[in-house]
């Protein structure tokens, strides 16, 4: 799955996009799928 890391505090040049495992899902715990995201 994608995610969208902050390495460091700052501007949105800090931000990188990684493929990184599902994670496990514990009871109680669900998993929702994002098609699109805003960052402001």
């Amino acid at each position: 799955m994608k995610a969208i890391i902050l390495k460091d505090f700052g501007s949105a040049d800090e931000l990188e996009i990684n493929d990184i495992p599902v994670p496990v899902l514990k009871a109680g715990e669900v998993l929702v799928k994002t098609s699109a995201i805003s960052v402001n």
